[in-house]
């Protein structure tokens, strides 16, 4: 039996590294730990081809950032990119803006597959976290200076493909994701994680804060094709929870009031605002033809401006009424009655328990 094989391997493997033209300066004087990377751009590929079988993968990277790394009596540190500041902090990781498109394809008799996920985290500006303590910051224009245990990453895209070929039929499916704005802030803070841009929580605890959020998923098959548009998030602004505590924002244009302050809402916003609690809701008594005595009006709730708790807004007092009980306006004397008579029973019947 005479049989023939013919194997053609081509194997193609390549890293390319290159450093721009302007290389960021690295500073650590006084620290322990530290670990510096100026700007960086980098596209490894590979591939292999056997027969009627071939893969290729790819994946071109840079960071890059505008000015220089200082990591100045700090401890733990590291830094990519440029334009990072964490002088006097402990545990800080920050990066620059990142950028990378990984591609993989495939080919099996006729039969393509292919996947793609190219995705950028950007911010302008530098980033900063002097006298930190456990702070990862990506992306630029991050602030977190003074604070503990702070997240920040920059406005972020990033649109995942994948598609195939198979027997003439072709499929594929997209998403996009998007986070937008520009600059996190988080100065004096604790527990902060903030995600896309325009955020501030300064000198507050616990506060999770994401920008704008689009999203977009899209399904094809042959010639017919479906997609699926969600946003979340207004279309400008920030969030901004300076001085709280455990809040959460998403999207743009949220705000909290310092915890412990009080806005009272003015009276035209409060009629038109659905299910808002008016300053003063009362019901009047009414009396009766004869003379008689009124009705007993029903409890008043009134808003007042006592000193809040955690953020809480309005307190509610009610108005005394001689002789009720309150919340329910009940007549006392019958209370005291009832009362009585239920600690009458019982002498009565203890008295009767042989001891």
């Amino acid at each position: 039996m005479r049989s023939r094989l013919m194997v053609l391997l081509g194997v193609f493997v390549s890293a390319a590294s290159t450093a721009p033209g302007a290389l960021a300066d690295s500073g650590a004087t006084g620290s322990i730990g530290s670990v510096q990377v100026d700007n960086t751009d980098a596209a490894p590929a590979a591939g292999a081809a056997v027969g009627s079988v071939a893969a290729a993968v790819s994946a071109p990277t840079s960071v890059a950032g505008a000015g220089n790394n200082t990591a100045s009596n700090s401890v733990g540190t590291a830094q990519v990119g440029g334009g990072n500041n964490a002088g006097g902090s402990v545990g800080a990781v920050q990066v620059s803006g990142v950028s990378t498109a990984p591609v993989a394809a495939a080919t099996v008799a006729r039969n393509h597959m292919h996947a793609s996920a190219p995705t950028a985290i950007g911010g302008s500006g530098r980033n900063s976290s002097s006298n930190s303590v456990g702070t990862a910051q990506v992306g630029g224009g991050n602030s977190a200076d003074g604070s503990i245990g702070a997240v920040q990453v920059g406005a972020t895209q990033t649109s995942p493909e994948v598609g195939a070929s198979i027997a003439g039929l072709a499929v594929s499916a997209a998403l996009t994701a998007a986070l937008a704005g520009s600059g996190n802030n988080s100065t004096d803070s604790i527990g902060s994680v903030q995600l896309g841009g325009g955020n501030t929580s300064d000198d507050s605890a616990l506060v999770a804060q994401s920008g704008a959020l689009t999203l977009g998923a899209t399904v094809g098959v042959g010639d017919a094709s479906a997609s699926v548009p969600v946003t979340a998030g207004g279309a400008s602004g920030g969030n901004d929870a300076t001085d709280s505590i455990g809040v959460v924002q998403v999207g743009g244009g949220s705000a909290t009031s310092p915890a412990g302050g009080s806005t009272a809402p003015s009276p035209s916003s409060a009629a038109q605002a659905p299910g808002a609690l008016a300053a003063t809701t009362s019901v009047p008594a009414r009396g009766t033809p004869s003379g008689t005595k009124p009705v007993a009006s029903k409890p008043t709730i009134r808003s007042s401006q006592r000193p809040n708790v955690l953020g809480a807004r309005h307190a509610l007092q009610r108005a005394g009424a001689v002789r009720q009980l309150p919340f329910n306006g009940l007549s006392l004397l019958l209370a005291v009655l009832l009362g009585l008579g239920v600690v009458g029973s019982g002498v009565g019947l203890r008295a009767r328990v042989p001891a």
